[in-house]
């Protein structure tokens, strides 16, 4: 059985992931390794995640801990982890001896702090919300005000309802994006010709009429 404690100035930290370092201890309460705690090296979720990393893959069966988010102590359950409440006031030994009391352990999220930081940011890794604004940590996908404007100013962007392409680029979905395509000038222009054309014949019959050819 392995046993982690997060630890400053060889004691316990009063704040799980402020601790200075991580130490595991055996099932004979001996020091069998001890590594700088990674979520002091770096800012953010990543950090955090090194961190709960490195405590799962040193295969920890019990960690020790005095003050803990609410959503670090679901990941350590969720990773099967038992949680043990300590006091930073009591020597290590003492501290690993309490860890076989049942009473002591945390089973559930709201035996947790929660972490007001998180929510005033919207949430981590929560990516940019629809005003154009950051939420969260900011690694998720971008507004969707940036991808679209209203029925696809951009012609490289889906437009409007229909996801169509915008109508000033010729030979693509016009306006709303419903299939229509613009016709090009040249096309306008060759249209107009042939109307003109056709006008002209139909004066040109008129003028005939009652009439024989010689």
């Amino acid at each position: 059985m392995i046993i982690a404690m997060p630890m400053s100035r060889d004691r316990l930290a009063s704040h799980f992931t402020k601790a200075q370092q991580i130490g595991f201890f055996n099932e004979q309460h001996q020091l069998i390794g001890s590594f700088a705690n990674p979520a002091l090296q770096a800012e953010g979720c990543s950090a955090k995640k090194a961190m709960l990393e490195l405590i799962i893959n040193n295969k920890t069966n019990i960690i020790i801990v005095q003050h803990i988010g609410e959503r670090m102590l679901v990941k350590l359950l969720d990773a099967g982890i038992s949680v043990s409440k300590g006091d930073s006031s009591l020597c290590v030994e003492e501290l690993l001896q309490t860890t076989r009391n049942l009473n002591l352990r945390l089973l559930d999220a709201s035996q947790g702090r929660a972490s007001l930081n998180h929510e005033k940011k919207g949430g981590c890794c929560g990516g940019q919300s629809g005003d154009g604004k950051s939420g969260g940590c900011g690694c998720g996908s971008h507004s969707h005000s940036d991808d679209s404007d209203a029925h696809g100013s951009t012609g490289k962007k889906a437009g409007g309802c229909c996801g169509g392409h915008a109508g000033h680029e010729h030979g693509k979905s016009g306006g709303c994006g419903c299939g229509g395509k613009t016709k090009s000038r040249d096309e306008s222009v060759m249209s107009q010709m042939g109307r003109g054309d056709q006008a002209n014949a139909s004066q040109e019959n008129a003028s005939y009429a009652g009439f024989r050819k010689m």
